[in-house]
């Protein structure tokens, strides 16, 4: 059976902070940024037929990620339903064109913004004076979600499609996962429709 070489999560495994990944990403699905990557001399419209790459095809490139065991279930029922709506059947495994697996992850950012001065004050003695600058420093968490397609045959990836928010809170998982996914599949075709562009950030 092909494992790509990902640390694989069991469903077991913690989780939270990916609940709130999620959220951030369902915040508005037709805002998130979706950036994919396309193997150019792949024949995608060969293509009819998926499988997940294993029975547990959530991958993570870091272990110290905490992930909600309801979120890898609910995204293999999203990626299924974006699938089928594009036309794919899914099959088992030795059957299948494509195998999925998707990722999840989640880094610190830090955006520094400098200010001017916050305007001009008076002091008796000393007169007018510019009050000084001060700068907004906002430290916050980033969650992302990649979607990974690969040849099942051959093994070689042939589609990565991701996106990425702020993450702001904790939310019921049921409804986070479908727009995130719906933003990232939104950039695969349908049967039949046409090439694959790589989109820009």
């Amino acid at each position: 059976m092909f494992t790509p070489n990902f640390t694989v999560l069991r469903p077991g495994a913690a989780l939270s902070a990916l609940v709130g990944a999620l959220f951030a990403l369902a915040a508005c699905a037709t805002g998130l940024p979706v950036t994919t990557d396309v193997a150019p001399d792949y024949d995608f419209s060969a293509v009819r037929t998926y499988a997940f790459v294993s029975e547990e095809p959530l991958l993570a490139r870091r272990s110290d990620a905490e992930i909600s065991p309801l979120i890898e279930p609910a995204i293999r029922r999203s990626i299924d339903a974006q699938m089928a709506a594009k036309g794919y059947t899914k099959v088992p495994l030795a059957e299948a064109d494509l195998s999925i697996a998707f990722t999840l992850g989640t880094r610190e950012r830090i955006d520094v913004t400098p200010w001017g001065p916050y305007g001009r004050s008076w002091r008796r003695y000393y007169g007018w004076y510019d009050d000084p600058f001060y700068t907004d420093v906002d430290v916050y968490t980033e969650g992302v979600l990649a979607i990974d397609m690969f040849d099942a045959r051959s093994y070689q990836p042939v589609w990565h499609g991701w996106t990425r928010s702020r993450l702001y809170g904790q939310r019921d998982v049921a409804g986070l996962v479908d727009p995130a996914v719906s933003a990232i599949l939104g950039a695969f075709p349908s049967r039949g429709g046409g090439a694959l562009a790589a989109l820009a950030p």
